[in-house]
């Protein structure tokens, strides 16, 4: 997150300052601008005590938009297995304030779409929802303190919604695959090629 507020790519000067040369930067030259959120967004589930969640990415649909960026390793269709960190993506997102940051990581939350596997982005959401944490009224021991049995059932109820998109998501595959095949052996000129093309694209 440094590099979004003081424009300063860490990781470049770590190299550079191990190649032996100087650090390209005295601390007048660093100034702050904006503000900048980041989730890691892991592959468990708050609602079961923070467990692994393996298995495959039956899809994964990361955000995108100004001031928004994934920083991501996996793809769809890939396995998230037990001998790997089970980190699937930092997602880091700058604004000019706070209360935009804020409502920007939301937004971007809620358009991360990761289907397979359970993950923290429902978490996330409730962090950035909870008027403490959008005040700023948190401490090292605050989310233990606030983490609730009623909080965990609205993980629970927001990992059955995305398990109902993740089926209607397989649903519309399927029949997409069905549209392809008989576009293949359709009578020629019996359907235009535009009309095809519109209905795969709703169907994804």
């Amino acid at each position: 997150m440094t590099e979004e507020v003081t424009g300063v790519d860490l990781v470049r000067e770590q190299l550079r300052i191990a190649a032996g040369e100087p650090l390209g930067y005295a601390q007048p030259d660093i100034q702050r601008r904006g503000y900048a959120v980041e989730c890691r967004i892991y592959a468990e589930d708050p609602a079961a005590g923070f467990l692994p969640s393996t298995g495959r990415l039956v899809g994964y649909r990361p955000p995108a938009g100004p001031g928004v960026r994934v920083d991501s390793g996996v793809e769809e269709d890939g396995e998230i297995g037990v001998y790997y960190d089970p980190m699937i993506a930092k997602l880091i997102v700058s604004a000019a304030n706070r209360e935009q940051g804020i409502q920007r990581v939301s937004r971007a939350l809620g358009e991360f779409l990761v289907l397979g596997v359970k993950t923290s982005i429902p978490l996330h959401r409730w962090l950035m929802a909870h008027p403490d944490v959008r005040s700023g009224q948190v401490d090292t021991g605050w989310l233990e303190r606030e983490w609730r049995a009623n909080d965990a059932d609205a993980l629970r109820e927001e990992n059955l919604e995305t398990a109902a998109i993740a089926a209607a998501l397989l649903v519309d595959g399927r029949r997409s695959a069905v549209v392809s095949a008989s576009a293949d052996h359709a009578v020629p000129g019996a359907d235009s090629a535009w009309r095809l093309a519109a209905r795969q694209a709703a169907l994804h």
